[in-house]
């Protein structure tokens, strides 16, 4: 039977919580919804206690120090708390649609060997953000693609679309297989943990034309600038790099992630700190030289693949 385990991180999230944890306990597949207090001095852990009396899949849990550690530590807790051999997660402050896993439960039954399934995220704004935003943001894939076309195709390594945190659905037994989130990453911990997903796992479509989940766009979301997005999307890549070395993923997979890893990281020298150059300069040199000689190995194909196979 399709039982699936919703993982909520809770920060700042008093004015939505209740939204987000109805719109999984409706659901018929949800066997479960695991909250994880990430220490906000709010109202809504009051909210959560008073739901569970009424909602019976609803259960409460803490940081081990009850502190805060961000919504990847806590997604991991959650994970570690479930009882279920499917599990999504759903941002506080966001809520699924009726439909959300009518779909992921009819491709995890026709594909036996499907890891976890991905859909369409659409968004509603609220105060001051909707004078950002003319359309509505939809987060989705744009085409149909095969399993082992993920990587090369979805950002940020491709261009045809992105994947939803409230929209995927995994096998427990994959998001363990990739070690989970990556708590020693500061930004970009779900872009990480999907390219490691789209390399060792096989994910299908299941709605991306049609919305299963939506997220809310407000002033309280927590927003990255760009600077600071550059300053550290090279510890993405270097982690991705060794994580395939670790894990014998294909020269292929390697080539490119080695690729990006240099890259950003040139683009990201002018925002370098003095008291980063021995972090970043100095330690990283043996990446650098890794990095360059698997490069200049397989130029070959990267050269194929940036001039004719990304443009097609």
């Amino acid at each position: 039977m399709f039982r699936v385990s919703v993982i909520i991180p809770m920060y700042n999230a008093e004015h939505y919580i209740e939204q987000a944890i109805r719109s999984a306990c409706q659901l018929d597949e949800v066997g479960e919804v695991i909250v994880v207090d990430d220490c906000y001095p709010d109202g809504a852990r009051a909210i959560c206690e008073r739901l569970s009396k009424e909602l019976p899949q609803l259960s409460i849990h803490d940081h081990p120090d009850k502190k805060n550690h961000g919504a990847g530590a806590s997604r991991n807790l959650g994970v570690s708390k479930s009882k279920f051999d499917y599990i999504a997660f759903l941002d506080a402050d966001d809520y699924y649609l009726p439909n959300r896993f009518k779909q992921s439960a009819r491709v995890f039954g026709q594909y036996s060997d499907a890891d976890g399934t991905y859909g369409s995220t659409g968004s509603v704004c609220e105060d001051e953000v909707r004078d950002k935003y003319k359309e509505e943001v939809i987060t989705t894939v744009d085409t149909l693609l095969a399993p082992v076309q993920l990587f090369w195709n979805l950002a940020p390594i491709g261009n045809k679309g992105y994947f939803s945190t409230d929209a995927i659905t995994l096998k427990k037994s994959a998001f363990l297989k990739v070690g989970g989130f990556n708590t020693n990453l500061s930004l970009a911990q779900d872009t990480n943990l999907w390219v490691k997903l789209m390399i060792a796992c096989k994910l299908y479509p299941d709605s991306i034309d049609e919305h299963v989940a939506i997220r809310r766009l407000h002033s309280a979301n927590r927003h990255t600038n760009k600077d600071k997005a550059i300053y550290y999307r090279p510890l993405v890549y270097r982690d991705l790099v060794k994580w395939s070395i670790w894990n014998g993923i294909g020269w292929d997979y390697l080539s490119i992630l080695c690729y990006r890893f240099m890259l950003t990281r040139i683009k990201s020298i002018r925002l370098l700190k003095p008291k980063d150059l021995f972090r970043y300069g100095i330690l990283e040199i043996p990446h650098y030289l890794f990095c360059t000689i698997f490069i200049s190995m397989t130029f070959p194909f990267l050269l194929y693949y940036l001039l004719i196979e990304r443009k097609k």
